[in-house]
């Protein structure tokens, strides 16, 4: 993940490590950036999907669940 973070743009990863590793909440690191709690949010946003489409490369193909798990009892 760390790996992942690291080819994010700095604005984008100093948002992603203050909320998702520090613990941040999204305005406080708005605070600390001096930027205001919608360019947080959206920079959040963006980051999140970008380590979640790099995470998806790497994980490979899913299998899908078998048709039992969808039968309702």
């Amino acid at each position: 993940m760390l790996q992942g973070m690291s080819a994010l743009p700095s604005s984008q990863r100093a948002v992603l490590e203050m909320v998702a590793v520090d613990g941040l909440t999204v305005t406080e690191a708005a605070a600390a950036l001096r930027i205001s709690t919608v360019a947080a949010r959206v920079r959040l946003h963006r980051a999140r999907r970008a380590m979640q489409g790099r995470l998806a490369k790497t994980a490979g193909p899913r299998s899908a669940p078998s048709p039992s798990v969808w039968e309702v009892s």
